[in-house]
């Protein structure tokens, strides 16, 4: 082989070991650009991206702390609830309509914005009332992993300068115990990273409101109660029958519930609990709750 040859081939060999060093850095380039759109695509609440319940749930994932750290920020996240009148109340009436408000608010440094998760669940982790209506940069998700089963959440759409969102929910049709709204908050830089920010997290409970949920259409009041040594007895005192009876225990769990086409029922001692008993009686158009002390 002439040198000339020789010198040719080394030539194409550099070349074409280079031209591989180029396409290897464009592969390097592209995944880098890749993942760096993941990690900026990542705005959207932790239900729509990674299917997980943050809200700080017994029994959901770990909270948005994994992800975000603590370290730069110290936010606090609060939620009121407010009626149709648009008063701050603790208390559920069943099928009734609440304006729920999340707000995160950054105590420390200067964030850029800012995420929120929330549920709401009934003693036994149940999901308890239905999200509906959400506001500005709020949108309902259903997650279902290892954990959770139809876990119904509220989240934030995309982070919010403001920290404030807003969401109606529908109380259960019925009594159902306590409620209790699990919520988590962030505080973020924007750098698209999950280090330097903050979170914050926290509970609140509303109670069944056995008081104005009596509910009386009409002129007259056609259910009544008597308390005897056989026990007590609720009927209709203009010919109309019982359609239901609930009993509850004064922390609002559901002790019994009969459902009946006659005009009176009884309810024997396995039906109340001991101590005071919220009985809720329907007939017709009639809805009327009473409380007793067994």
């Amino acid at each position: 082989m002439s040198i000339k040859s020789r010198d040719l081939i080394e030539k194409c060999t550099i070349y074409s070991q280079s031209e591989k060093k180029i396409k290897m850095k464009k592969v390097y380039l592209v995944l880098a650009l890749s993942f760096s759109l993941v990690l900026m695509s990542h705005e959207n609440g932790p239900a729509e991206e990674v299917n997980k319940d943050r809200s700080g749930s017994p029994d959901g994932d770990n909270v948005c702390s994994q992800c975000h750290s603590s370290n730069s920020f110290s936010p606090m996240i609060d939620l009121v609830v407010m009626n149709s009148e648009g008063e701050h109340v603790n208390s559920y009436i069943p099928g009734e309509t609440y304006l729920l408000e999340y707000s995160v608010v950054g105590t420390s440094g200067n964030p850029l914005a800012f995420g929120f998760q929330s549920t709401a669940l009934t003693d036994e982790n149940a999901n308890s009332g239905t999200f509906t209506n959400p506001g500005v940069q709020a949108q309902l998700e259903t997650v279902t992993n290892s954990n959770v089963t139809n876990r119904s959440v509220v989240e934030h759409s995309s982070p919010t300068s403001s920290g404030i969102w807003e969401v109606e929910w529908i109380a259960p049709s019925t009594f159902n115990g306590n409620v209790t709204f699990y919520y988590s908050g962030v505080a973020v830089n924007g750098n698209s990273m999950s280090s330097g920010d903050g979170y914050d997290g926290g509970t609140t409970v509303i109670t069944p409101d056995f008081d104005s949920s009596v509910i009386e259409v009409g002129e007259e009041n056609n259910i009544e109660l008597r308390i005897s040594q056989v026990g007590v007895e609720i009927y209709s005192n203009n010919d109309s029958n019982i359609d239901e009876v609930e009993v509850y225990s004064v922390s609002g769990r559901l002790i019994s519930q009969k459902l009946t086409s006659s005009a009176t029922l009884r309810l024997s001692e396995s039906d109340l609990v001991s101590g005071i008993n919220i009985i809720v009686c329907r007939s017709g158009k009639y809805t009327r709750t009473f409380k007793t002390f067994n």
